[in-house]
C-alpha cells in the first residue's frame, strides 16, 4: 500500500481506552490488533482502570490480540508488576521518562515484553524527542496533543500527517 511517497507493508491497530466488556467485545469485533488498558495514572482522564480490571479484561481477549499496558508511570517496579498482572505483551511509555528509567525497565523486563513510546505532534515536530529512546523501543506511537483540553492522546484530532512521515523516514 503506498501513500504518498510512503509505502507501508503492514499497518496494526492498536484500539486504547478500554474499559469495559462492552468497549472489549466492539475492539474485538473491530478485528484489532492490539488493546491498550491505560493504567497507571498520574493526571485526570476518564479512560484510566484499576490495574485489576485490566488484568480481568485482558484474560477474556481471544488468542492473538495482545493486550498492551499503557501508563505514564516511569519506576520500572511498577511498570513491570502491572505488565505481569495484566499479562502484556506490550508495555506503552507515556511522558518524558529519563533514558535511565527506560533502561532499568528494559534491564528488568522479560525478553517477551516489547516497548513503545508515544510521541506527540506539536506544530511541524513532536515531543517528545525519541531520539535518544530509539535502541530501547520496539515501536512508536504518533498521537496528536490536545494544549487546550489537556489530553495527550484520543483527542479526536487529525494532526498534520506530514510530520508522521517525517519522523517515519528519519527512524
Amino acid at each position: 500500500m503506498t501513500y504518498g511517497e510512503v509505502t507501508v507493508s503492514r499497518v496494526r491497530v492498536k484500539m486504547c481506552g478500554v474499559r469495559s466488556g462492552e468497549d472489549l467485545e466492539a475492539v474485538v469485533r473491530s478485528g484489532a490488533d492490539a488493546v491498550g488498558f491505560l493504567v497507571g495514572q498520574v493526571h485526570v482522564s476518564e479512560d484510566f482502570i484499576s490495574v485489576d480490571q485490566a488484568a480481568d479484561l485482558a484474560r477474556s481477549l481471544p488468542p492473538f490480540i495482545t493486550p498492551v499496558v499503557t501508563t505514564h508511570l516511569n519506576d520500572a517496579g511498577a511498570i513491570l508488576r502491572m505488565c505481569e498482572q495484566v499479562g502484556a505483551g506490550v508495555v506503552q511509555l507515556h511522558g518524558t521518562p529519563k533514558v535511565s528509567d527506560l533502561r532499568e525497565v528494559r534491564k528488568r523486563a522479560p525478553a517477551s515484553l516489547r516497548f513503545m513510546m508515544a510521541v506527540h505532534v506539536v506544530g511541524e515536530g513532536v515531543h517528545p524527542d525519541v531520539t535518544p529512546y530509539l535502541s530501547m523501543l520496539d515501536g512508536v506511537v504518533v498521537d496528536t496533543l490536545d494544549r487546550d483540553a489537556g489530553r495527550v492522546g484520543g483527542t479526536g484530532t487529525v494532526h498534520d500527517w506530514t510530520v508522521t512521515v517525517t519522523l517515519r523516514s528519519a527512524l
